[in-house]
């Protein structure tokens, strides 16, 4: 039975759950890395991002790219869900076996250190866990039960908070970090698993025992899937193996400034698309103009923080803990993709809207091969300075890909003009910052410098009120798709 069209009202609220949610999450994460950093050092930090990367490199072969295939057919068809529950759930309790003992038998020829290995095999398991959660969270996604992956999502987040600052303070044990992970991913399999059993359609039959899509239907996922993981996790894997685990911690910090601002990007992105996708149907003119607007704001926020952070590196480092300031140049290359990483999702959501979801997977392709070509020349010499120098040479090679890409829906005589403006605005700041960085508490020079954007860009007319707020009712008519 097809699944009905789901009630405008209740896509805002999906929309709205899990854009809460991840931000959340993100603030979260980074009170809990800002706290174990300071416990056990650069060394240890370096130790559990490598383990937890090297993890989360193999987890796609536990997960094969199934989710969005779930997602897919479940909203389709909920009568489906558990059939399709069972089916991939049976499969991947074998993927789950072959990958973790194929990860725990490598383990040994490539990490030398007790603590490394063991936090190896807690994150092996918690990348199991977590896959098998995802399944879950999948179906529930089909079935419009958004609200449940966003609870569970959360609470996991708090769970590693408690457990794992708990467990530092009281014993000063890196493996601290495994077990709090450890814990948060059996509550989250166990809370995802209850909750789909009682969201289930009743009707819903056990359905055949194989997976209900061909290998040449799974294949375009699976390589997505690999493609993002490779992505996501390959320079902090490559950092650990071609270094030490002190280069590992120090690009973590630099990694970890960086990700907590993607919070931005993902929540504009997860309202923006649905417009786009309308906009893309029914009107090119609106199309064209939703795409610079949406540009125009993501730069408009993207360029500052930048720069601001470039300025600031020293001391934001300092205030997390005075170990992670030899990681200063890391961070300024890697904060300045900011602005590409921003513009990056961006593109990825418009070339979806449009039905180019293959430009997108050559694209990422494309960029994962940059990124672990470079990651290989400049790692060896330049340790953590190498893998930002590849992160933000791959964040461009996308931007400039995604841009020919959609070319022919974008007004670049607009946006032109508006760089310039953006670009004065952000060059007053970045002067100005430049002052009081070493005069001034870096919170104060920070806000001081957010103020004399704000100001330039009134003087500059970098973005209008009248243009933000059209670009506010864009977004609140996404619930009307």
């Amino acid at each position: 039975m097809p699944a009905p069209d789901q009630p405008p009202g209740q896509l805002t609220r999906n929309t709205a759950y899990l854009t809460v949610a991840s931000i959340v999450q993100k603030i979260l994460a980074f009170a809990y890395f800002v706290v174990f950093a300071n416990l056990i050092g650069t060394q240890n930090t370096g130790s559990f991002f490598f383990a937890v990367s090297f993890a989360n490199l193999f987890g796609i072969f536990v997960d094969l790219g199934f989710s969005p295939m779930v997602i897919r057919d479940v909203a389709r068809d909920p009568s489906r869900a558990r059939a399709i529950y069972s089916a991939v759930m049976r499969f991947k309790v074998w993927t789950a076996i072959t990958t973790t003992v194929a990860l725990v038998g490598i383990a040994p020829f490539i990490i030398h250190d007790a603590l490394t290995r063991w936090l190896l095999v807690l994150a092996a398991l918690v990348m199991v866990f977590e896959s098998f959660a995802l399944t879950a969270y999948g179906v529930l996604r089909g079935l419009q039960r958004l609200r449940f992956e966003a609870v569970g999502s959360t609470i996991s987040q708090v769970l590693i908070l408690l457990v794992g600052v708990t467990g530092l303070v009281a014993t000063r044990q890196p493996i601290w970090l495994g077990i709090a992970l450890l814990a948060a991913s059996l509550f989250n399999v166990t809370y995802a698993t209850t909750r789909l059993r009682a969201a289930l359609p009743p009707s819903a039959g056990t359905g055949p025992a194989g997976l209900p899509w061909s290998k040449r239907a799974m294949s375009p996922f699976f390589l997505s899937g690999l493609f993002v993981r490779v992505y996501a996790y390959v320079d902090t894997v490559l950092v650990g193996l071609l270094s030490t685990s002190h280069y590992v911690g120090l690009y973590g910090a630099a990694y970890r400034i960086t990700y907590a601002l993607q919070f931005l990007p993902v929540a504009f992105n997860t309202s923006v698309y649905p417009a786009l996708s309308q906009a893309f149907e029914l009107s090119r003119e609106r199309l064209e103009h939703l795409i610079v607007l949406s540009l125009r704001g993501l730069s408009f926020l993207s360029f500052p923080i930048a720069a601001l952070i470039i300025v600031h590196a020293r001391p934001i480092l300092a205030l997390i803990t005075p170990e992670f300031v030899d990681a200063a140049l890391a961070l300024q290359i890697s904060i300045a993709s900011v602005p590409f990483l921003f513009i990056n999702l961006f593109l990825t959501s418009l070339l979806n809207a449009m039905n180019r979801q293959v430009n997108n997977t050559i694209g990422l392709g494309g960029v994962v091969t940059v990124n672990v070509l470079l990651n290989l020349m400049l790692i060896p010499q330049w340790q953590h300075v190498g893998a930002s120098i590849a992160a933000l040479a791959s964040a461009i090679t996308f931007t400039v890909y995604g841009f020919i890409a959609a070319r022919d829906r974008i007004a670049w005589r607009s946006l032109g003009a508006f760089a310039v403006r953006l670009g004065l605005a952000t060059a007053a700041m970045t002067l100005v910052s430049l002052v009081l960085v070493d005069r001034l508490p870096v919170l104060v020079s920070l806000a001081l410098g957010g103020g004399v954007y704000v100001i330039g860009s009134m003087l500059a007319r970098s973005i209008s009120r009248s243009e933000l707020a059209l670009l506010v009712r864009q977004l609140r008519q996404r619930g009307s798709v």
